[in-house]
């Protein structure tokens, strides 16, 4: 089994590293690969201001089509797409897009915003299936033939 979660979108050459993963696995080999999601409402909602925009230590950015093209021309075929929201993207979110940048960045003020974005979820899901998906995009795909 291979695991990219929120890795692949760091990597220099995104194709490249899940080719070799590809290679590695065998014959009955899973990828599982967790990225933000390009395509959710968030990221339409707050554009510059999403939470997992993240440069430029994100260098690529996956939408769903995106990341099927890049597993397939890897060896990979594609089993199952589905998105989530992430605790902590609509929040982190709304900071950046009042404030500018993330009231709490680290210690223990971040710990308990964090454990305190749990009341969010509900409201993110419901966003989510209205919106067409969340944050989070997770893919499954087993090495071809």
């Amino acid at each position: 089994m291979a695991v990219f979660h929120h890795s692949l979108e760091h990597t220099l050459d995104p194709l490249g590293d899940l080719t070799k993963a590809c290679v590695a696995l065998r014959p009955d080999g899973l990828a599982l690969v967790t990225v933000p999601n390009f395509a959710s409402w968030q990221r339409r909602l707050f554009r510059d201001r999403w939470y997992h925009l993240d440069l430029p230590r994100h260098r690529t950015h996956f939408t769903s089509a995106g990341l099927r093209i890049a597993l397939q021309r890897a060896g990979l075929n594609v089993i199952s797409v589905t998105t989530s929201s992430s605790t902590v993207g609509l929040p982190a979110s709304v900071q950046y897009a009042v404030f500018g940048y993330c009231l709490f960045p680290d210690g223990l003020r971040l710990r308990v915003a964090s454990g305190l974005c749990v009341l969010l979820l509900p409201v993110a899901r419901l966003l989510d299936v209205v919106g067409g998906g969340g944050d989070q995009l997770h893919v499954v795909a087993g090495r071809a033939g």
